[in-house]
């Protein structure tokens, strides 16, 4: 799979609903939560951004497979930012995680 492109767009867990459908795109904020499913095949991990599920802006999907790459669970109120393509499932704006190095932390000093 080709690296993701330096030059992608960033915008804020906010914005991603406005980003549906494109793909190389930067989406940065704070984990709100860290949720995970033991009855979904792949058992997906979910990084809800901005608020807690049902009222996040952006959620990031995690499958099994992905995960110790990624130590979802270090995430819950980090700044973290997830380059990729954008979709949307219920009217929510999703991203998932192909390979660990789409997901990136953000230093604490820096600005959103």
């Amino acid at each position: 799979m080709a690296p993701f492109a330096a030059h992608a767009a960033n915008f804020t867990d906010s914005q991603a609903a406005d980003h549906i459908g494109e793909d190389n795109t930067t989406i940065c904020g704070t984990v709100a939560s860290v949720a995970r499913s033991a009855v979904l095949p792949g058992r997906p991990t979910y990084l809800n951004f901005g608020q807690d599920y049902p009222n996040q802006d952006f959620t990031v999907v995690i499958f099994g497979n992905q995960r110790d790459g990624v130590r979802p669970d270090d995430l819950a109120g980090k700044r973290v930012c997830v380059t990729g393509s954008v979709s949307g499932f219920q009217g929510k704006a999703e991203m998932y995680l192909q390979q660990p190095e789409q997901l990136k932390r953000v230093k604490e000093n820096t600005p959103p």
